[in-house]
């Protein structure tokens, strides 16, 4: 699993505007698995032309901008083109880097959208929802447009801007912290993630939010950091992932958006019967150092299982500066074994099933 989200990481000043003809920045690039495209420049107006062949944290693109400076606002004008085979209903854009929310944010968002109706944004954060985007089949650019301002302060460093974007097929279901935490479990399909605990010195804001969304062979429960303000500081908090029938959950993955060292987040993964979960009766461990992903590609075995107990344990460098903006817990599902043969037949029935199977037609029983 990947961290899924449109960040802006920014090391230097940033200024864009909407229209405008541009010329090629050298050192300016668009990189990331979930696709490619093309970059110009005039002035502070900044132009993408960009494709996506995957949905999700683990597909994104990073436009990395080398022209940035202090006292600047640019406009991001970006013309999209869906290649992903599947119809998009969210896009999200953040800021991430060790100048987020101090020296970089968005200039009034949430900017404009030509798929979407419904924008929302924060000094680091922009969701979209309120429309589709189809995968057309087209080869232009023109699937969806959007448009937004970054601003840099004047104590900004360094040149460089990078902006990551995912979309994905289906709108996160969502609470705050504080709805979650006061025992409002979330739900998307057949899924449910109920809040159990926290640790006294986890402090987020109550307005951050707590999000679960199901992408193509994963579900993903987001907990988000920068509604206000990214989070800069340790604790833990605990929660329960329920499947119902005929689902069984078989996999975890971990990834975060974090600055470059703020340090490791542990996910401690412990059977449903356990009250609580933490290092000493956890049966696995993942973890996420800086922003990498664990397992770095795919997700690693579990159970399978209906129900598992999941801590997610944050541990701050302490280095001035460095922040935590997102964790991103991917999980993977299968058939339970028995919907094959009907819910009324028990494990133990399966032998004696097979017995007599096979006094009655023996080579039926040998085909099969």
């Amino acid at each position: 699993m990947r961290n899924w989200t449109l960040a802006v990481v920014l090391g230097s000043a940033v200024t864009s505007t909407m229209m405008g003809i541009v010329k090629p920045a050298l050192a300016t690039t668009i990189s990331g698995p979930g696709g490619g495209g093309t970059f110009s420049q005039v002035g502070n107006n900044l132009t993408w032309n960009e494709y996506f062949t995957g949905v999700g944290p683990t597909k994104y693109l990073d436009k990395v901008f080398t022209g940035a400076a202090a006292n600047q606002t640019y406009d991001y004008t970006m013309n999209v083109r869906n290649d992903s085979g599947l119809t998009w209903k969210y896009f999200q854009f953040d800021i991430i880097g060790s100048q987020a929310e101090t020296q970089v944010n968005f200039f009034n968002p949430p900017g404009y959208s030509s798929a979407f109706t419904t924008g929302t944004g924060s000094s680091i954060l922009i969701n979209w929802t309120g429309g589709s985007v189809a995968d057309d089949g087209g080869t232009g650019f023109d699937d969806a447009n959007f448009w937004f301002q970054v601003k840099t302060g004047s104590g900004f460093q360094g040149n460089t801007v990078v902006v990551r974007q995912y979309p994905t097929p289906a709108q996160p279901s969502q609470l705050t912290w504080l709805q979650w935490s006061s025992g409002n479990p979330l739900k998307v399909g057949d899924k449910t993630v109920t809040y159990k605990s926290h640790t006294s010195d986890f402090a987020p804001d109550n307005d951050d939010t707590v999000k679960i969304f199901n992408l193509p062979n994963e579900y993903i429960v987001q907990f988000d950091f920068r509604d206000n303000t990214s989070y800069k500081g340790t604790g833990s908090f605990t929660y329960k992932i329920d499947a119902t029938a005929p689902f069984l959950i078989d996999g975890v993955a971990l990834g975060s958006v974090t600055t470059s060292s703020f340090g490791a987040i542990n996910k401690y993964v412990c059977a449903a019967s356990q009250t609580t979960c933490d290092n000493t009766n956890k049966f696995l461990t993942l973890t996420s150092n800086n922003g990498s992903s664990d397992p770095a590609l795919g997700h690693t075995p579990i159970g399978p299982a209906r129900s598992f107990v999941i801590t997610d344990q944050i541990n701050y460098s302490g280095t001035p500066g460095e922040s935590v903006f997102q964790i991103n817990n991917g999980f993977t599902q299968v058939p339970e074994p028995l919907t094959i043969l009907g819910t009324g037949v028990v494990l133990g029935a399966l032998p004696f099933l097979k017995k007599e199977y096979g006094k009655k037609n023996k080579k039926k029983d040998g085909d099969a």
